[in-house]
């Protein structure tokens, strides 16, 4: 069967199905039958291949996914990666992974901070009695502290979450532009 008579048969076959399905299905049987000439096969091969036209109507009727030969099932052929986007990627890397360091760093820097401002804390609360009439002043600055430390270790935490989303994207793009290619 040649694959005029294949599409013709399948469309009638499908007429239950509206006008626009059955033309969007014969449209990819004929993608498959071009894709399938361009390797060298016959258009009595390629329906060979397809099948009964009743099941496939059938199967396309009931929305079971029919089982193509696996040499038609491809609609267009994986793309590579070119050179160009491995030196891209490599290049990204080349720039992504110092500003990972140094905002790792300025993190660190933060924690520090906290830990250092909460032992000064410490150390005004047990000297307390001796300040006299910086009392209020003292006061106010621990109060400030407080507050400080507390900024701190929300830009620390919220710094950490946004490193690592940032990151889990970063690996994500990165994969694909050197398996897939621009």
């Amino acid at each position: 069967m040649n694959k005029k008579e294949y599409l013709d048969l399948l469309s009638k076959e499908l007429g239950a199905l509206p006008y626009n399905d059955v033309k969007e299905i014969t449209d990819e049987i004929d993608a498959h039958f071009e894709m399938a000439k361009q390797e060298g096969k016959s258009e009595e091969q390629i329906s060979d291949d397809l099948g009964d036209v009743h099941e496939l109507a059938k199967s396309y009727i009931n929305c079971t996914p029919y089982k193509l030969p696996q040499v038609l099932k491809d609609k267009e052929p994986k793309k590579k990666s070119s050179t160009w986007a491995k030196i891209f990627s490599i290049a990204i890397c080349c720039v992504a992974v110092p500003i990972t360091c140094l905002w790792v760093w300025f993190d660190v820097g933060l924690a520090t901070k906290i830990i250092a401002s909460s032992s000064v804390f410490v150390l005004r609360l047990t000297n307390f009695g001796n300040y006299g009439a910086y009392k209020f002043a003292v006061i106010m600055n621990q109060i400030g502290s407080i507050f400080y430390v507390i900024f701190l270790g929300c830009l620390l935490y919220f710094g950490i979450r946004l490193l690592i989303a940032a990151g889990k994207k970063f690996i994500r793009f990165n994969r694909k532009l050197w398996t897939r290619g621009f």
